[in-house]
């Protein structure tokens, strides 16, 4: 499914997938709102399909992906990007707004980020 506009209303109430991945989506700080605001909502709302009596934290609410050759047992939902530095620095604003909207950001590979929701212990 594509969007088109950071922050606006989602067209999925009830988002139901369990990864995301995007690249270059950093090249607008002042967009940096709007997409944590959209990555929150996708994160935070995500319904599981088949819900049946699974224990939260069990390895069914988590995906293992290959990143430059090493495996990973990431949670469900979660969002991969890809970011590559640049000059300016201005990216780390979005990585501190992530964490500051109650989400986890974890680098996984080289120039691979993971994005999740914080869980409550």
């Amino acid at each position: 499914m594509a969007f088109d506009t950071w922050g606006e209303t989602f067209p999925v109430p009830e988002p139901d997938w369990d990864l995301i991945i995007a690249s270059d989506i950093l090249l607008y700080v002042k967009q940096y709102p709007n997409l944590i605001k959209t990555l929150s909502f996708l994160l935070k709302n995500y319904k599981r399909r088949n819900m049946k009596s699974e224990v939260a934290g069990s390895s069914q609410h988590r995906k293992l992906v290959t990143v430059s050759g090493e495996e990973f047992l990431l949670p469900q939902p979660v969002f991969l990007m890809s970011w590559r530095r640049r000059i300016g620095g201005e990216e780390s604003l979005f990585f501190s707004g992530c964490e500051d909207a109650g989400l986890v950001t974890k680098h996984i590979g080289s120039r691979v980020y993971c994005i999740s929701p914080r869980r409550e212990t």
